[in-house]
This record gives structure tokens, sequence and C-alpha cells, in this order.
């Protein structure tokens, strides 16, 4: 991939400062959860009546969690920044029928990878953890968790693909070093999922970070992301309304 110019690659989207302040809202998430005791859906059995309210306590909590984390990014970004340094005009070629061809392979990806994570986890033996009980069991359910999912689509992708990426590499100066170290951040930011869906995670972040190098956009992630950790509750949606 190609770059216009290496200048364009190493400027700061936002102050030093700020990146810490963004990092240790990254870092307080785990207890958030704790306070809020939102994965108290971890323990609630699908059938039990208690399942619409853990779910949905879950759903609020890190909808509103991903949308302030979105806004103190957002707010202090500098004007007239890409978050995403451009390619070469090849690479813009359809503009938005390019950006949705490439989310749809993007979410093709996303899908292997998580349909293949979960077979070999339960080919050892090894149980989906916190997330066994994460499923949609009625429409306002679903919807919810819809809502969650599209939100973490646009929000993950803009804080870790875009502001992070750019920031890492103003201090990094390298695009490889930037791009690891933020799939690792983003992976620990999942790891209360489970050790074990640890490895799916940061191919994810990966396949991710790829597409929007290769796009030079932020949309095409947006769209697999989203689709791709919603796609259950739109099928269930889909199957109650048909």
């Amino acid at each position: 991939m190609t770059y216009r110019t290496q200048g364009e690659l190493q400027t700061p989207v936002a102050s030093t400062l700020h990146l810490v302040g963004v990092l240790g809202l990254l870092a307080a998430f785990p207890l958030l959860l704790w306070v809020t005791d939102a994965l108290l859906i971890a323990h609630v059995p699908l059938d039990s009546p208690g399942h619409t309210r853990a779910m949905l306590r879950f759903a609020a909590v890190v909808t509103g969690y991903l949308w302030t984390l979105f806004a103190v990014t957002a707010l202090w970004v500098r004007r007239g920044q890409h978050l995403v340094a451009r390619p070469n005009p090849a690479s813009e070629r359809n503009g938005a029928w390019g950006h949705l061809v490439a989310g749809m392979l993007t979410l093709l990806a996303l899908l292997v990878v998580g349909v293949g994570s979960s077979m070999l986890l339960s080919h050892l033996g090894i149980g989906m953890g916190p997330l066994q009980y994460v499923a949609p069991v009625n429409r306002a359910e679903a919807g919810a968790f819809l809502v969650l999912s599209l939100s973490a689509g646009f929000v993950e992708e803009f804080v870790f693909r875009g502001y992070l990426q750019r920031q890492l590499e103003s201090l990094t100066a390298s695009l490889y070093a930037a791009s690891f170290l933020q799939v690792a951040i983003f992976t620990a930011g999942h790891l209360y999922q489970g050790w074990a869906r640890l490895p799916a995670v940061f191919l994810v972040g990966a396949v991710l970070t790829v597409t929007s190098k290769l796009r030079g956009s932020l949309v095409p992630g947006m769209v697999a992301h989203g689709l791709g950790d919603g796609l259950q509750c739109i099928v269930y949606l889909a199957r109650s309304l048909a």
C-alpha cells in the first residue's frame, strides 16, 4: 500500500495528552462493567425470567460507554485531519460501491474467523465463556443488542482503526508497529469475553485494519463490523417479523 506523503502518515490528529486520556478511558471499561454489574448476563440462562433485564442492562451500559468514548475522542480531533491516510487513486475507484463491496468481503472474512474459532473452541471442549448467554430471546433484546452492535461497528472503527492507528503512527513512525499496538489494545478491550476468544478478536482487528488501509476509509470496516456483531439479531428479527 502506498501513502501520498510520509508526513501524512506521521501527523498526529490530537495531542499526546489527549491520547493518554483516551487510553485511560479504554482501560476503565472493565471497571464500568463491574460497577454496573453489566456482566450479570454471563450468569443468566436463556430461559431465565431475568434474562431480558440482564441483556438490556448489558446493552445499555456498553452502548452508553461506546458513545461516550466517541464523544471524548471525536471532539478533540483536529479539524481537517484525515484519520486514515489516503491510498493511491486506484484504490478509490467505484466510491461508495467500492466501499460497500469491500465491506461485504470483509464481513465474509470476519464470519470465517468467527465460525472457525467457535468450531475450534468446541472441538477443544472450550465453552463460549461469559458470552454464552448473550443471545436474543425476544424482540426487545434483539433490538437493544442490534443498536449495540451497530454502535460498536461505528465507534470502535473510528477509535481503533482511525484515531488510535493515526496517533500511534505519529508516535512510532511505523505503520506496522502502530497497527500491532492498535490491534493489541483492541484485543485487550475484549478480555471480558474470555481468554479463549482473544486470538479470534486479534484476527478480527487485523482484518479490519488491513481493510481500512487498503480502502483508505473506515466505512467498509464499519459496515462489516456492525453487521457482523449484529447478524444474529438481524436474523432473529427477520424471522420474528416473517
